[in-house]
């Protein structure tokens, strides 16, 4: 997106998955920050809990260059390599807790994500090419 590379390497293309990328919980950045904000509202005396922030769903990386190719109006170049050594297949986040005890719950989609990442650069003087 920053012409800094000619091709975006998709890390394999055999996963069992709807087109065979790795599945991952891509989450906005915002809903990120409101997650950990809830939690250090806690107040339990019991001390320290977990929650995982994040979306709950997944989406495939081809999924996620189809969503920043539909914000930039750009399309992404992509060069399919081999999985590296210790990539799973999908990964993601069971935000169940947070949303029972923090009454959190991801509000941004993945194209929403994209669409802020791409305004950000451009209103900060980062040129979007490809």
């Amino acid at each position: 997106m920053l012409g800094e590379i000619d091709q975006l390497e998709v890390f394999g293309t055999d996963w069992d998955t709807r087109d065979g990328t790795a599945i991952r919980d891509f989450i906005h950045v915002s809903d990120l920050a409101r997650g950990h904000l809830a939690a250090l509202t806690v107040k339990d005396g019991q001390g320290f809990q977990t929650f995982n922030i994040g979306t709950g769903t997944g989406q495939t990386v081809y999924e996620a260059v189809e969503a920043m190719e539909t914000a930039s109006g750009r399309a992404i170049p992509v060069m399919k390599v081999g999985r590296r050594q210790g990539d799973v297949g999908a990964c993601v986040a069971d935000p169940g807790r947070a949303m029972t005890q923090l009454g959190w719950k991801p509000q941004k989609t993945l194209l929403d994500s994209c669409r802020d990442l791409c305004r950000f650069l451009e209103a900060n003087g980062t040129r979007i090419s490809l």
